[in-house]
């Protein structure tokens, strides 16, 4: 859970002592097994993959506090019964603990949904900052955004761009919304 509270900046500390290319613990590690140094940060195709596992390790805590909350709720009556007509321990996790999780991760979907066009960007601006090498592959909307307003003082542009994400993610979360309640009704959000 811890790393759910840790500043994007702080990671992007332990980030960088990682993808360093001189004293980076992973080119320490290649140069160990004899392998030539790799300049990470002016590799572009690597960094997907890299703010993926970032992101992963941040919050798998919290979402796992999420659905173990959301068992805990589970009356056990349901697991006893499963378990006196011979259910297996797989199965009472397929027809028990699957629907009862459903509720839960069609609202957190929904919830990310509205957020899907929005890229974190103290993740980004924290671990990439202004490196335009890696523009190509880890440029957002967020850092375009922040971009034309601080570098070009171009208003106009950042706040059609702004104005664009929200529109388009308010039409996702109402088609998403909408589709949940047509899956299972009283499912979505409204």
């Amino acid at each position: 859970m811890l790393p759910f509270f840790v500043s994007w900046i702080v990671v992007s500390v332990f980030a960088y002592s990682i993808f360093a290319f001189d004293q980076g613990m992973l080119n320490q590690l290649l140069q160990w097994f004899g392998l030539s140094k790799v300049n990470w940060y002016n590799k572009p195709e690597a960094w997907p993959i890299i703010l993926t596992l970032i992101t992963i390790w941040k919050s798998a805590g919290y979402n796992s506090i999420l659905y173990i909350a959301t068992l805990s709720g589970v009356d056990t009556s349901y697991y006893e019964a499963a378990e006196i007509d011979g259910a297996t321990r797989i199965q009472q996790m397929r027809y028990i603990s699957l629907p009862m999780l459903k509720p839960t991760m069609i609202i957190l979907t929904l919830l990310a949904i509205g957020r899907i066009m929005n890229a974190d960007f103290g993740m980004f601006y924290g671990i990439i900052g202004d490196n335009p090498n890696l523009y190509a592959t880890t440029d957002v909307l967020d850092t375009f955004i922040f971009r034309n307003l601080r570098v070009l003082g171009d208003v106009g542009m950042a706040s059609a761009a702004s104005f664009y994400q929200s529109v388009i993610a308010f039409m996702l979360v109402l088609a998403c919304n909408r589709w949940a309640n047509k899956y299972q009704s009283g499912s979505g959000l409204f």
